[in-house]
């Protein structure tokens, strides 16, 4: 998936480590994903062959505006759950278009599940949980 972010084009990506990173996309990679999505056929005297895209259209693409390219915009890209400004919880892992934010958890991390209404005895353990972790901080 392509995203806007700082006037340029970006996507998600995965390093050796396993994490997500933000990458800009050069005019190569543009260029492979546009080969990917599309059939560019070139027209000659005998008929029509394939190509790769021109890069006259890798070009224009990277030379249009961020609002003319209608990509996402990419917030960042975070491993555990956040808060969104209505007070929700983004934890689905993926894109969310309400804070343009990637959630991309470790393979190994484990969230129980969150009730978004919780009861008093939930609510009580929460705070009890809390409580502990910082009890003997200054």
């Amino acid at each position: 998936m392509l995203f806007a972010r700082d006037s340029k084009i970006v996507s998600v990506i995965q390093d050796e480590k396993g994490r997500r990173l933000i990458s800009e996309i050069s005019d190569v990679a543009l260029r492979g994903r546009l080969a990917r999505s599309a059939n560019f056929f070139r027209v000659t005297r005998s008929g029509r062959t394939e190509c790769a895209p021109p890069l006259e259209v890798v070009g224009d693409l990277l030379a249009l505006s961020p609002l003319e390219w209608q990509f996402p915009k990419l917030a960042g890209v975070v491993e555990s759950p956040v808060l969104r400004p209505d007070g929700t919880i983004l934890d689905k892992p993926g894109y969310d278009a309400v804070t343009g934010i990637y959630y991309a958890p470790a393979q190994s991390f484990q969230l129980p599940p969150v009730p978004n209404y919780p009861t008093p005895e939930e609510l009580r353990a929460s705070m009890d949980l809390l409580t502990s972790v910082i009890e003997d901080f200054p």
